[in-house]
């Protein structure tokens, strides 16, 4: 069975909607950066040409935020589009890395609130 980003979004979602503990708020940023992440990684892989690799080391995430932030296509909508969504994916992965790895900082709700809703945004905006 395979999933979606509609379904890791609605996910983050219910872990708010449901919260009972800074955990589940945690978990709801967690999976919305997910959601917000393979949308940016089909974004990135239907552009005719893809963005500038990187110099050095980096992850998968890392180097897709740069690819994202780096485009080499001449389309100036596209370009400009890819640019932002390399500057939200990399706000919204900070706040999944607080999340996930972070565990003496406080997450509160808040936080997941606004995390859901930019990542409904940037759905959206690429078309879904």
């Amino acid at each position: 069975m395979s999933i979606s980003e509609r379904d890791l979004i609605d996910l983050a979602k219910a872990s708010y909607e449901y919260a009972q503990d800074e955990v589940d708020h945690r978990s709801a940023i967690s999976r919305a950066y997910y959601a917000a992440y393979h949308r940016c990684l089909d974004f990135h892989s239907r552009l005719p040409y893809g963005g500038k690799e990187p110099r050095g080391g980096g992850g998968v995430h890392d180097k897709l935020i740069h690819r994202l932030k780096n485009p080499t296509i001449t389309n100036e909508a596209l370009s400009a589009q890819s640019c932002e969504l390399g500057h939200k994916l990399q706000t919204l992965k900070m706040r999944r890395n607080v999340a996930d790895y972070r565990l003496e900082r406080t997450v509160r709700p808040e936080e997941s609130e606004l995390t859901i809703r930019e990542v409904e945004v940037l759905l959206q905006s690429t078309g879904g």
